[in-house]
């Protein structure tokens, strides 16, 4: 086989045995913490979340990195139970996944 058609045969298997994946997505606003918990907090505190989506949407959350004050990780926590997603999909069915948030907390009086 010639290195020119070699290629060619090359490309065209791995592009026929890539699969179509599209990754999820929140379909609701970033979550809004009440004034009240923001006050327990001092200046600005990053929060790292994991998220496990089903393939409904629904959602799982999970502290990997809390803001250091018990009632505002619960808070959040609780927000984030009430937020729906679009599902990740492979080859336009949906499947679970896993998601990792970054969350910056900001009060300032």
């Amino acid at each position: 086989m010639r290195l020119r058609n070699w290629l060619s045969f090359c490309l065209l298997v791995g592009w026929a045995g890539a699969q179509s994946l599209e990754a999820a997505r929140p379909l609701a606003p970033a979550p809004l913490l009440s004034h009240t918990l923001l006050e327990q907090l001092a200046g600005e505190v990053t929060v790292l979340v994991k998220v496990r989506i089903g393939k409904d949407g629904s959602v799982d959350p999970h502290l990997a990195q809390g803001s250091g004050v018990a009632e505002v990780d619960e808070g959040l926590l609780n927000i984030l139970k009430g937020w729906r997603w679009r599902p990740a999909r492979r080859e336009g069915e949906p499947i679970e996944s896993v998601q990792a948030l970054k969350m910056k907390l900001k009060f300032y009086p």
